[in-house]
């Protein structure tokens, strides 16, 4: 049961039932308790109260199924229209109009998982070398066949290579 009134606070029944209805509706909308909060001015605690009240639930379901059933409709008038829109893009792809065709390539491309990249992500980094260091680099990247040798490196080996008669 609830307090007896006191003073002369008077409550008007309708805006608190159109404010637990507005509750509910942003409930489903997936919106957290405090926005819902400071959206319509009342407390959290209200929100709460609301939401775990046994006539709020069976709402919510009722709310959720519905949205439920529609999200499932126009999924299937995706699907359906899908066929249609294949055509429309394939005759745009060949309509002759590159901005055009372009634009209907990339919304394809898109839709197929193949997004643009949006973000590059680089680190720079500040070395120094010596020059024995460097050579040392350059010594084990030829090693492992990373770097080929330079065209006078190679004169220098065969030269070194071939046999001196005298």
């Amino acid at each position: 049961m609830g307090r007896a009134p006191t003073g002369t606070r008077k409550y008007n029944i309708e805006n608190i039932w159109d404010t637990h209805h507005e509750i509910m509706r942003l409930l489903v909308m997936g919106l957290r308790r405090g926005e819902i909060a400071r959206m319509l001015g009342v407390h959290p605690a209200t929100v709460t109260n609301v939401q775990q009240s046994p006539v709020c639930q069976a709402q919510l379901s009722r709310l959720r199924a519905r949205r439920d059933e529609s999200a499932v409709d126009m999924t299937q008038a995706i699907k359906e229209l899908a066929p249609e829109a294949l055509r429309t893009l394939e005759a745009t792809l060949s309509c002759g109009l590159p901005n055009v065709q372009l634009s209907a390539a990339k919304d394809i491309l898109d839709r197929a998982g193949y997004t643009p990249v949006t973000k590059v992500r680089t680190e720079n980094y500040s070395v120094h070398f010596t020059a024995n260091e460097i050579d040392e680099i350059k010594k084990r990247a030829k090693e492992v066949g990373a770097i080929r040798p330079t065209e006078e490196e190679t004169q220098d080996a065969e030269y070194e290579e071939t046999p001196c008669t005298p």
